[in-house]
């Protein structure tokens, strides 16, 4: 058996630790000291919040979505890379990566019917150039193989939520999100998509609106959760 070569592309652009920035090997994304210091989510987790139990302090207030999923506490190498993602899509590929792997461990069973990311309004994409949410949920759809369907659009103005004390972002995107086609979710069981849940405020318009729509079930998935928000 051959043994397998670099592709021609890393000899020209060397993969980069997606924390530090050091070069490492073509087939790893982060360094090894570190890959040792991400703040991942131990295995015991509150389904409401998403964070372990030692950190929950949602007090299991109700949501429109079924449970939120992510791999990492949004700190050190995960913001780090969360906020590289928002500037450049090629970050989505390993961030996608952690993310199937806690799916197949704790929504591998679940039937799902696609996954749907989180909007973005036409001003806050053309400043960006990308939705970075649709491009997470474009390689996770990949890796799970499940269908991509943008099926929320955004339909009114609303500030930055990182912009925003907690006890505003629910209030903030009440209402601002639709239904692109009201029978494209009826009776459908959809996996969520966002980069990052804080106070849930985002996660929590959309369901309600798939719900509305006639979804069965909204399960969300995120790279990274705030810890320890009420």
């Amino acid at each position: 058996m051959t043994k397998m070569q670099k592709p021609l592309y890393f000899s020209f652009f060397p993969r980069k630790c997606l924390s530090c920035g050091k070069l490492i090997d073509y087939k790893a994304y982060y360094c090894d000291s570190c890959r040792a210091q991400m703040p991942f989510i131990g295995e015991e987790r509150c389904e409401q919040c998403g964070c372990g139990r030692e950190h929950c302090r949602c007090k299991h207030k109700s949501t429109h979505y079924e449970a939120v999923l992510a791999p990492f506490y949004y700190e050190g190498g995960a913001k780090r890379a969360v906020i590289k993602l928002k500037r450049y899509p090629i970050y989505a590929e390993p961030l996608a990566k952690e993310c199937a792997a806690v799916f197949a461990q704790y929504y591998g069973s679940i039937p799902f019917n696609f996954v749907c990311p989180v909007p973005m309004g036409k001003k806050r994409r053309r400043q960006s150039g990308f939705n970075h949410s649709a491009a997470l949920a474009k390689e996770i759809a990949a890796q799970v193989g499940l269908p991509v369907q943008e099926c929320l659009t955004v339909v009114g103005n609303a500030k930055a939520q990182h912009t925003l004390d907690f006890c505003f972002r629910a209030g903030n995107v009440r209402g601002i999100y639709d239904i692109i086609e009201d029978n494209a979710v009826s009776g459908k069981v959809i996996l969520l998509v966002d980069d990052i849940k804080t106070s849930g405020a985002t996660l929590n318009e959309c369901a309600l609106m798939l719900k509305l729509g006639g979804a069965k079930a909204v399960y969300a998935l995120c790279v990274s959760v705030a810890k320890g928000q009420e």
